[in-house]
């Protein structure tokens, strides 16, 4: 399996645990200078690939940042793309909060958009990071 790299590097990048901060894999860092940054608050429609019910998703908060859309790169040159919701730490320095890898728009309108792939998860009691299907209702904000 080849690993995943991204296009540009920046140091100033965090990642969550279960993620490399820096090097070749789906959680290297990238720079977040000159890209679109849309601020969103986002549901989770899915949890661990299953659907959640009406009253799940309304029971759990949403995770409040900045989304952005980059693309990614294999060794072999296949291109992937990564949705990155980034929140700022009390430093100034963007932090990554969820990632769903090689995103299709489902529906979109002028109050937000519903974003499909596979989120990568590291679940209590893992040592690694499992990918699920997972949907995210992103509200514009």
């Amino acid at each position: 399996m080849n690993s995943i790299i991204p296009d540009e590097l920046d140091p100033s990048i965090s990642s969550p645990s279960g993620f490399a901060a820096h090097g070749t894999t789906y959680g290297a860092s990238v720079s977040w200078h000159g890209r679109r940054r849309i601020p969103v608050a986002v549901k989770r429609l899915k949890e661990r690939g299953v659907r959640l019910s009406r009253h799940e998703r309304d029971r759990q908060d949403p995770l409040i940042g900045e989304l952005v859309v980059l693309r990614m790169y294999e060794r072999n040159m296949e291109q992937h793309s990564m949705a990155r919701l980034l929140e700022r730490d009390g430093k100034g320095f963007l932090t990554i909060k969820a990632q769903l890898g090689n995103p299709t728009i489902f529906a979109a309108d002028e109050r937000g958009l519903i974003l499909y792939g596979h989120e990568l998860r590291q679940l209590p009691g893992q040592d690694f990071s499992a990918p699920y299907l997972q949907a995210w209702l992103c509200q514009f904000r």
